[in-house]
């Protein structure tokens, strides 16, 4: 249990950051949107900026779901 508490709050945080640094990019640099988030072509890399914010958006929520959930749990075993 603890490990899934772990692992959820870090995809939370790591999730939500990614769709900040997105939409960060959104509005100062709206042209790099359709862009490949990284010159090196290897499958994560190369997913386009916009893609990618929808991810961490959706991994974020995912994950503070689970972490949320843990957390009910632990404090009902108190």
């Amino acid at each position: 249990m603890e490990v899934v508490r772990a692992l959820s709050l870090t995809l939370f945080l790591f999730g939500l950051l990614t769709w900040l640094y997105v939409t960060a990019i959104q509005i100062t640099h709206p042209k790099f949107l359709p862009a490949h988030l990284s010159h090196i072509q290897i499958f994560p890399l190369n997913l386009r900026v916009d893609v990618v914010g929808i991810v961490g958006f959706i991994v974020s929520g995912v994950s503070f779901f689970v972490w949320q959930l843990t957390l009910a749990k632990t404090s009902r075993k108190r």
